[in-house]
């Protein structure tokens, strides 16, 4: 018996190591397993997606030709829309989620960051069947924040936007246990077995 493909969601505060998770967890399967996980960063998706000429951008620049300078989205200026009213999320949202939710159905990956799976414009959870939750102390986040050298207005909108909040959590995952040797080989045997 063939066993599905499955496709976990990692979400998580925003500056809880979502991202830093994923490499390392990339990094063991490559070395131990042997084997290159199929991994989606959505920040990396929309990076891309809001370049020159590609769709998110093209959708932006139709909505108010403001938003894009000549060769990607201007994102001081959506931050700027946003903070004007905080409503102003929905109009972006409506933008530019039909393109990730797009990119999901017709893209196969064993993992997906992705800070949110609901909002009033969309439902990320349908394309995916498990969902880890990746949470750490506020002092750790804190200092993750401090890292990313990221200015408090950002930083404040970022929390805003990033909830990290899910109806249903099927695993959840401090990032002090990730950080600690024994975890992947656990982690990976229990994925084969239940997750």
């Amino acid at each position: 018996m063939e066993n599905k493909h499955k496709t976990y969601a990692v979400i998580g505060k925003y500056a809880v190591g979502k991202t830093t998770f994923l490499n390392l967890l990339q990094e063991y399967s490559k070395k131990v397993l042997k084997k290159e996980q199929k991994i989606l960063f959505s920040d990396e998706f929309f990076q891309m997606c809001y370049l020159k000429d590609n769709p998110c951008y093209l959708a932006l620049k139709n909505y108010n030709p403001a938003f894009v300078k000549d060769m990607k989205v201007n994102k001081e200026k959506l931050r700027e829309f946003i903070r004007s009213n905080p409503d102003n999320i929905n109009i972006i949202e409506k933008l530019v989620y039909p393109f990730l939710e797009e990119h999901l159905k017709n893209n196969k990956y064993d993992f997906v960051e992705i800070p949110n799976l609901y909002s009033k414009n969309a439902n990320f959870a349908v394309y995916f069947d498990k969902v880890i939750r990746i949470f750490s102390s506020e002092e750790q986040r804190v200092k993750n924040i401090v890292n990313k050298n990221v200015n408090n207005s950002i930083s404040s909108l970022n929390d805003f936007l990033n909830k990290g909040f899910c109806h249903k959590v099927d695993v959840n995952i401090s990032n002090s246990e990730w950080k600690n040797e024994d975890f992947f080989p656990k982690f990976f045997l229990e994925l084969n077995k239940n997750l």
